[in-house]
């Protein structure tokens, strides 16, 4: 399985550069892969991903991960599969890209799964859509939602908390009230997963946009407004109160608002809006949703970063020195740092102090340093350009 050529440098004329095109290989390179995933978590949590720093041995790791990825959706490509097998490959991918902060490949992972590139809220069927060209649209995530308005023929892969099982075919069910009951709670499971995923995958494009593009302002306008329209059966009071917290979000960043995006973007408010895009149908696939999760908050993590430079350059030209004893709480709170556990918790003043003070002291002798004979005052040196 590692050795397996890629579609796309094979171009089918070496031995083998073809066979990532059959469903039955297809299926066997997804659980291969997620073999060498759940290695990883097990060595690297999923949680340890917010901060950012990683060794060699784990880039590299990495590295090998998103490759086998990228080789299986080159072959689900090339074999125009789009099917609810494809959509979850496609969907690990991006939350996968994300954790280990491989922007390129959520950028190219977005374009296929980014759901506003035809508007889902089409009333044609999925097998109407099957007949549209990947050139005219490759969007698996659209493909699936217009299932959401018509009969949905396909059943969501199942995501174990521990592995992954590629999809069995389903029994056709015997005609009794008890099977129809089974079925119709089946369909509902299948929109409800569906309606998740389109969600979530907006929500990862526009952050991944905000935050790649900052400061210019991006088109994530179209991306809210295409969020607004989209049109389900199921979801609606939800998707509004997204859209209103997107919304909210692009104008702190748009006027600077950097206290209300403060706010906005607390650990506990994207708790929050995860927690909404999650049907109770999904019961059962924790580690997925972790995934989800955690994929959403690094996102939201990189967009307050580049956003923190930009503060600290404000404040580098407003104050020339700072005093962490009177001032540390203010500090945090305008850097957009968590002290705590808890970001919208109330912490000891001996927590917060030491808190600012230690990256204070990451910022090196060139930005800030101690006033001497003062324990709890900084000099702020002005960045020279």
């Amino acid at each position: 399985m590692e050795w397996i050529s890629s579609v796309s440098r094979s171009s089918g004329l070496e031995d083998g550069g073809d066979v990532l095109k059959d469903a039955k290989v297809q299926d066997e390179y997804r659980t291969f892969i997620e073999s060498k995933l759940q290695r990883y978590w097990s060595q690297y949590p999923t949680g340890s991903h917010l901060s950012g720093d990683s060794g060699d041995s784990q880039r590299n790791l990495q590295s090998n991960i998103l490759i086998l990825f990228r080789k299986l959706r080159e072959g689900l490509m090339a074999s125009k599969r789009v099917d609810d097998f494809a959509l979850e490959v496609y969907e690990t991918s991006l939350y996968v890209s994300v954790l280990f902060r491989a922007p390129a490949q959520t950028t190219s992972i977005v374009n296929q799964l980014n759901p506003h590139r035809r508007g889902i809220h089409d009333t044609r069927t999925l097998s109407e859509s099957r007949d549209t060209t990947p050139a005219q649209d490759s969007s698996l995530t659209a493909l699936a939602g217009l299932s959401l308005k018509g009969s949905p023929s396909l059943t969501f892969p199942r995501r174990g908390s521990q592995h992954y099982h590629p999809p069995q075919p389903e029994q056709a069910p015997h005609p009794s009230s008890a099977s129809t009951a089974r079925s119709t709670l089946r369909q509902e499971r299948h929109k409800s997963a569906l309606w998740s995923t389109v969600m979530s995958t907006a929500l990862i494009s526009f952050f991944h946009i905000l935050a790649h593009s900052y400061p210019l302002q991006p088109p994530y306008h179209h991306t809210l407004r295409c969020f607004r329209q989209s049109q389900f059966d199921e979801g609606e009071e939800a998707r509004d109160e997204i859209f209103k917290w997107l919304k909210s979000i692009a104008a702190a960043v748009a006027s600077r608002n950097y206290v209300r995006l403060q706010i906005l973007t607390r650990s506990e408010e994207v708790d929050g809006v995860c927690h909404r895009l999650h049907p109770l149908e999904e019961h059962g696939i924790e580690s997925h949703l972790e995934m989800r999760r955690l994929a959403l908050r690094c996102l939201v993590e990189n967009l307050r970063t580049k956003v923190r430079e930009t503060v600290w350059q404000v404040l580098t030209v407003s104050y020339r020195e700072l005093d962490t004893t009177a001032s540390a709480d203010w500090l945090l709170r305008s850097l957009m740092i968590n002290p705590g556990p808890g970001e919208g918790e109330s912490q000891a003043p001996s927590v917060v102090c030491q808190s600012a003070e230690r990256w204070l002291e990451r910022r090196g002798e060139q930005e800030t340093r101690r006033k001497e004979g003062s324990k709890n005052r900084w000099l702020l040196c002005r960045r020279r350009v």
